[in-house]
């Protein structure tokens, strides 16, 4: 197979291959995907020795059905009405051609059952009607994985569409709060407690309008949370919004300016406990120039 066939899917989309493979219902190139997986996976190739047998016993599914009472009664009522002969006293009754001692018998003689002779029409029917059930039940595998594949296809889809929507909105929202009169992109550089970091802040002085992009900050501990600062005086910094980042240490925040912090110059990032307070007590993790 060469590289631009060759199929990657997780060991969970694996599985929700076999049934279809043990069916044969599988694209040639998804044939030599999986075989490639069964060769170096005990779980799925016992899977699908389990669906292969499966497979070949639908045929014999059938469920048993009850007779119904009605049945039931016909076949006393054939009973009894089979005529009994009569039970003689134990004694002798000579034959007159042999003079053997004869014995009435209690024994009721029972009509033979007639044994069903299939026709060789009758048994080509039960034949392709089982090879119909065989490939219905191929055919709705089949439309069961194309259904689970283009499901996953459609959230991988949406799911990119979402993330590119929302930088979209991101991007223009930052260029109309850039357009604004008297507003400005802050650089914020990474300290030594976090020196990957880096962060950029747009703020609107008139406004207050504000958004910060974080990159790289490490994870926050337990009970603890990044805040962001205006300083305008270096004695009194204004606390701003509190935030934590994902797992690729990122953050997008929007926040609104108090008044006294819309005069700020110096813009910090510090680590606080979670719920944030007036005065920075943590390490500064994130830092503008100081002017």
């Amino acid at each position: 197979m060469s590289a631009k066939e060759k199929i990657l899917v997780t060991h969970e989309e694996y599985k929700e291959m076999l049934a279809a493979y043990a069916l044969g219902a599988l694209e040639p190139t998804e044939v030599r995907a999986l075989e490639e997986h069964l060769a170096s996976c005990d779980d799925c190739s016992a899977e699908v020795a389990e669906w292969r047998a499966a497979a070949s016993a639908l045929a014999f599914s059938a469920e048993a059905v009850e007779p119904s009472a009605q049945l039931r009664s016909t076949i006393l009522e054939s009973v009894r009405s089979i005529s009994q002969p009569s039970v003689g006293t134990l004694g002798s009754a000579r034959d007159g051609k042999d003079g053997a001692l004869q014995t009435a018998s209690n024994v009721i003689e029972m009509p033979q059952a007639t044994r069903t002779r299939w026709s060789t029409g009758q048994k080509f029917g039960a034949i392709a009607a089982s090879v119909a059930i065989l490939a219905l039940s191929a055919s709705l595998l089949i439309v069961w994985y194309r259904l689970n594949d283009l499901q996953r296809q459609y959230e991988r889809e949406h799911t990119a569409v979402e993330v590119l929507a929302k930088q979209v909105a991101e991007e223009r929202e930052v260029r109309e709060l850039l357009t604004s009169p008297g507003a400005h992109m802050a650089q914020l550089s990474g300290t030594n407690v976090a020196q990957q970091a880096s962060a950029k802040l747009a703020f609107d002085p008139q406004t207050g309008r504000a958004m910060l992009f974080a990159y790289n900050l490490p994870p926050a501990p337990p009970g603890k949370a990044y805040q962001l600062w205006y300083i305008a005086d270096l004695a009194h910094p204004v606390p701003g919004v509190v935030f934590n980042t994902d797992a690729r240490g990122a953050a997008v925040m929007r926040d609104q300016v108090p008044a006294a912090g819309r005069s700020a110059s110096v813009f910090a990032v510090t680590l606080e406990p979670q719920g944030g307070v007036n005065a920075p007590t943590g390490d500064k993790y994130l830092l503008s120039p100081i002017s």
